[in-house]
């Protein structure tokens, strides 16, 4: 049975129906402390730096990102382990078993709050914050092989295994950007 109180924000079920978003803000938006963002104009924020600037070999994750890309490894595990225990209560169900599986459930949602809390404290959406430790980690694989190609050849190696491998798009372009860089000092 479900109960709907009029005090709650409920969601149109509607998705063609455009509301228009109230602020809840006054003046400039505040991006919080260490975490890599340019303010560009009073509502607009930049979260990677643009193909024009010269990109860096590395970029370096903020202290969120950091403490988030620690606890996203814990769910990965977390989420490995409960996918095994939950194979073992399939072909050998034991008491145990099932309780070890609840426990590992119970380990889940608090790491999952966790993630919440960091996104939360570093101002930006969860699924933001995700994408820039993804984007950061993609890039940071790539481009040291991208820097270290010393003539045309190499760099054009690295290009094939580039359009063999699924990347993020920002992480496509920021290393499509990282080889023309390259392209342009090799034939100096």
């Amino acid at each position: 049975m479900f109960i709907l109180y009029k005090s709650m924000n409920i969601l149109s079920l509607n998705p063609f129906i455009q509301k228009q978003a109230t602020p809840q803000f006054q003046g400039k938006p505040k991006l919080p402390k260490g975490s890599g963002l340019k303010q560009l104009s009073s509502d607009v924020v930049e979260l990677m730096p643009k193909l024009s600037e010269s990109l860096p070999q590395k970029f370096e994750l903020s202290e969120a990102e950091k403490s988030y890309n620690e606890v996203l490894k814990q769910l990965h595990t977390l989420n490995m382990n409960i996918h095994a225990q939950k194979s073992n209560l399939r072909d050998f169900y034991s008491a145990q078993d099932r309780m070890d599986y609840r426990e590992l459930l119970k380990e889940r949602r608090k790491v999952q709050t966790k993630l919440k809390q960091i996104a939360k404290k570093s101002g930006l959406p969860q699924e933001v914050l995700e994408m820039n430790v993804a984007v950061k980690k993609e890039y940071n694989r790539y481009a040291p092989k991208i820097a270290r190609a010393n003539s045309m050849e190499e760099l054009h190696e690295v290009e094939k295994l580039l359009s063999e491998v699924n990347l993020f798009a920002r992480s496509e372009e920021l290393l499509s950007g990282l080889i023309s860089q390259q392209r342009k000092m090799l034939k100096k």
